[in-house]
C-alpha cells in the first residue's frame, strides 16, 4: 500500500502540479493583469489643494490649484506647466468635495464650481477654467451658514449636472450638510442658464453622500441621500436628526414620498437603489451604535416608502463604516455591502447573498471610485489596513494592485483625479494632506504571456519529471538486470552444493551414519545440510549478506565438507574483534575461494588438511584470508579435472558488476606457497573489503 502510495505522489503529473503551483505562487508580480507604480512625488502647504481635469475632453488634462488663503481663496488653471489664468474668491473654502468640474450648458468643455463660506453665507462659484479672462463668470448665494463651536463643519457632496427641465443644458445638483452647526443640510440644484436656485424643503435631517438615479422611470433623475441620527438640532423640524430617514427627492427636489424614519439616536441609515428586472426598489442598511433598542438590519422597500422584507443581521461593530456600492452606476442588480473586518457581500435585490469577497488587507470601504485607466469602468481605491499603501481593484474587486504613501492617518479629505497625458497611459492623482502622489496604473503588457508561460512552466516540469522517472526506472530496471545476473552467477557458483550429485553424496553418507546408529551426528550433518539449503532458497533474490551471514554460510559448507572427506581436514576461523559483522558482502564470497581451497587444495591430501581464514581490519579495509596447506596454486592445475575452471571467472563477474551497483571495489590476490621460504606449501586467497571508518 505505502509503495503504491509513494508511486502515486511521485508521478510526474502530480509532481508537476504541486511543483508548478509552489512556483506560480512564488514567482514575482510579473504577470498581474494591473501594474501601479509611484510616479511622482510631492508636498504642499497644507492650505493647497491639487487637481486635474480634461476640461475639454482634448485627452490632456489641466492642473488645478485651490490656494485656501485667509479670506482670498485663489484657483490657478494651467496646461502643460504653463499658467492660464487665476481667479481670487472671498471667504474660505468649504469642506470634503467643494470643488467639481461640469458642463452645464453641453458644449463640450466644463466648467469649474467651487463652494465658498463667507461669513454667515454659502456661495456657489462658477470658472470658465480655460479662459484667460480672470473673472468669474457667475457667483450666486446658496444659503444661510453658521460656524459652530468647533469651527468650519459644512461638508459638500457634488452628486450629478444633469437636465431637470429638459431645456437642454443641465443643473449642478450638489449637497450640504453639517454636524455641529446644524444648518443647512439641503440638496441644491442650480440652474445657471434661468439663474434659478432649486433646495430641498427645509429641514434638520442630515443629507450625506446622495447619489443620483431614475428610481421610478419618469426619465428624470431622484435623489437619495444617507440619512445620520446625530441630535445636534433642536427636534422642533418636522424632519431632524433626532431619527434616521428614508427619503427621496424628485426633479423639483420635492419629497417624492412622504420621509420614513427609522432609528433613533446615533443610528446610520444608508440608502440605494438596486433592480430586479425593471422594478427599482430601495436596499436600506440599518445600523445603531447607541443604546436604543434598534436591531440592525437590511431591508427592501418600495420607492414608495413601503417595507417590503426585512433581514436582521449582526452587531454593529461588525458594520462600522459599512457602505452600499455598486459595481456600475448604471447596472443596480446588485450591490455590495462592506465589513468592518473586509468582508464583502454581493447581495441582490431579494437580500440574497450571491457571492463573496474577503479583502482582509483594507481599511475600510473605498475612499474613493474613478475611471483611472479610462476604459469606462471605474476602479476602485483603498486605504490598505497598514494605513501607508493604497490598494487599487477593478469594479468587481479583482486583480489588486498596491502603491506606497506615506499617509499614516488618512481623514475624510482626500482628492483623487485623474491625469491625461495624450497617447500616454493615464496617471492617478492622489493627495491626502500636505502629500500628492502620482501612480502610473496601466495593463500590464505581460499579462497576456501569463497563461502561456505558466502553461510552459508546467510543460517543462512535466518533462523534466517525466525524463527523471524515466530515467529512475530505466536506471533501476539496469539495477535489478543486474542484481538478477548476480544472483544468477552466485547461484551458479552454488550449484555444486545443491546439485543432485552433491545431494546423493550428502545423504548416501548420511544414511551410513544411521546405519551405524550414529544418529546424533546424523542428526547434527543433516541440520548443516537444511541451513545450507534454507540460506541458499531464501536469500537466492538477494546479492547481498553480511559478513556474519558468510562465515555461517562458510562453516556449514566446511562442516559437510569435512564429513563427506572423512574428516581428513579441519578449519579455524581467527576474527579480529574490531570487524564489523554487519559489513554487506556479496553472497558467496567467502565461499567461492573456500571452496576452491577444498577442491583444487586440501582434496588432494591424504590427512591434515588445514584450512585457515582470518579475518583483521587494517587501515580503511578488511582484508580476509583463505590459507590452505595443499600442493600449491602449481600444483592446483594438476587437479583442474575435478572442478569446472569457471569459479574464479563467475567471481569476476560478479565483484565488476558489484562494484557497479554498490560502489564497492572488492578486490582479491592469490598466492602460491612452494615451500622453499620455509612456510608450509599451499594457497592464499587475501580479499580486500574497503569500509567506512567511523
Amino acid at each position: 500500500m505505502k509503495k503504491k502510495i509513494l508511486y502515486f505522489l511521485t508521478h510526474p503529473l502530480i509532481l508537476t502540479t504541486l511543483m508548478g503551483s509552489m512556483i506560480i505562487l512564488l514567482l514575482p508580480p510579473l504577470f498581474d493583469k494591473y501594474i501601479s507604480e509611484t510616479a511622482h512625488l510631492s508636498s504642499q502647504a497644507k492650505t493647497t489643494t491639487n487637481a486635474w481635469f480634461d476640461f475639454d475632453n482634448d485627452g490632456l488634462s489641466e492642473e488645478v490649484n485651490l490656494f485656501n488663503t485667509p479670506l482670498q481663496p485663489t484657483i490657478i488653471t494651467r496646461k502643460n506647466k504653463q499658467m492660464i489664468a487665476q481667479w481670487i474668491l472671498e471667504g474660505e473654502y468649504a469642506n470634503m468635495h467643494f470643488f467639481f468640474p461640469a458642463d452645464y450648458d453641453r458644449n463640450g468643455i466644463s466648467e469649474l464650481y467651487v463652494i465658498t463660506c463667507s461669513d454667515d453665507s454659502l456661495f456657489f462659484n462658477g470658472i470658465e477654467p480655460l479662459k484667460a479672462v480672470e473673472t468669474l463668470f457667475f457667483r450666486i448665494f446658496i444659503d444661510i451658514y453658521r460656524i459652530s463651536v468647533i469651527g468650519k463643519d459644512c461638508a459638500v457632496y457634488f452628486i450629478k449636472a444633469t437636465d431637470l427641465n429638459k431645456d437642454g443644458y443641465n443643473e449642478i445638483v450638489f449637497s450640504i450638510t453639517t454636524g455641529w452647526s446644524a444648518y443647512p443640510r439641503k440638496i441644491y440644484a442650480v440652474d445657471i442658464r434661468n439663474d434659478t436656485l432649486y433646495q430641498t424643503p427645509e429641514s434638520c435631517a442630515t443629507m450625506i453622500s446622495p447619489v443620483a438615479y431614475d428610481v421610478n422611470g419618469d426619465g428624470f433623475d431622484e435623489f437619495i441621500p444617507e440619512s445620520y441620527a446625530f441630535r445636534n438640532c433642536s427636534g422642533n423640524e418636522t424632519f431632524n436628526d433626532h431619527t434616521a430617514c428614508i427619503m427621496i427627492f424628485d426633479r423639483n427636489l420635492q419629497y417624492l414620498f412622504t420621509p420614513v424614519r427609522l432609528g433613533q439616536y446615533m443610528s446610520i441609515v444608508k440608502i440605494k437603489p438596486v433592480r430586479a428586472g425593471d422594478v427599482t426598489y430601495l436596499m436600506v442598511l440599518q445600523l445603531n451604535s447607541g443604546s436604543q433598542p434598534v436591531v440592525n438590519c437590511l431591508m427592501l422597500y418600495s420607492i414608495d416608502g413601503i417595507l417590503l422584507k426585512k433581514k436582521n443581521i449582526g452587531d454593529y461593530y461588525n458594520f462600522v463604516n459599512a457602505t452600499f456600492i455598486s459595481a456600475n452606476e448604471f447596472e443596480m442588480e446588485n450591490l455590495f455591502l462592506f465589513y468592518k473586518n473586509g468582508q464583502i457581500d454581493k447581495i441582490d435585490a431579494g437580500l440574497n447573498l450571491t457571492e463573496q469577497v474577503m479583502m482582509n488587507e483594507v481599511l475600510g470601504p473605498p475612499i474613493s471610485r474613478i475611471d483611472i485607466d479610462q476604459d469606462g469602468y471605474d476602479e476602485f481605491i483603498f486605504f490598505a489596513s497598514n494605513r501607508k499603501e493604497l490598494i487599487i481593484t477593478r469594479n468587481d474587486f479583482r486583480h489588486p494592485v498596491r502603491v506606497t504613501t506615506s499617509v499614516i492617518d488618512p481623514g475624510p479629505a482626500c482628492y483623487v483625479s485623474v491625469i491625461k497625458s495624450g497617447e500616454a497611459n493615464p496617471q492617478l492623482y492622489f493627495q491626502s494632506g500636505e502629500n500628492g502622489y502620482i501612480f502610473d496604473y496601466f495593463k500590464n503588457p505581460l499579462y497576456p504571456l501569463k497563461y502561456p508561460i505558466f502553461a510552459g512552466i508546467f510543460l517543462t516540469l512535466f518533462a523534466l519529471f517525466y525524463l527523471i522517472r524515466q530515467a529512475q526506472e530505466n536506471k533501476a530496471k539496469h539495477k535489478f538486470e543486474k542484481e538478477k545476473f548476480i544472483a544468477e552467477l552466485q547461484l551458479r557458483s552454488i550449484k555444486s552444493q545443491i546439485d543432485p550429485h552433491f545431494s546423493l553424496n550428502l545423504l548416501n553418507s548420511l544414511g551410513a551414519l544411521f546405519d551405524k546408529q550414529d544418529k546424533k551426528k546424523a542428526d547434527y550433518i543433516f541440520q548443516k545440510y537444511t541451513s545450507l539449503l534454507r540460506t541458499t532458497i531464501m536469500d537466492s533474490e538477494s546479492i547481498d549478506s553480511t559478513l556474519e551471514g558468510e562465515i555461517e554460510y562458510m562453516k556449514n559448507y566446511l562442516d559437510l565438507e569435512k564429513f563427506r572427506y572423512n574428516d581428513k581436514f579441519d578449519y579455524k576461523v581467527l576474527l579480529d574483534r574490531q570487524i564489523d559483522l554487519q559489513v554487506p558482502v556479496p553472497k558467496m564470497l567467502l565461499h567461492t575461494f573456500v571452496e576452491n581451497a577444498v577442491k583444487h587444495g586440501i582434496r588432494h591430501l591424504d590427512s591434515d588438511g588445514l584450512i585457515t581464514v582470518s579475518i583483521e581490519s587494517y587501515h580503511s579495509q578488511y582484508l580476509i584470508t583463505i590459507r590452505d596447506n595443499g600442493g600449491g596454486i602449481k600444483n592446483a592445475t594438476h587437479y583442474e579435472y575435478y572442478g569446472t575452471g569457471k569459479g574464479l571467472k563467475i567471481m569476476d563477474d560478479i565483484l565488476k558488476l558489484y562494484k557497479d551497483l554498490r560502489k564497492v571495489n572488492i578486490s582479491y590476490e592469490i598466492i602460491g606457497h612452494d615451500g622453499n621460504d620455509g612456510t608450509p606449501p599451499g594457497t592464499s586467497v587475501i580479499i580486500k573489503i574497503p569500509v567506512e571508518k567511523t
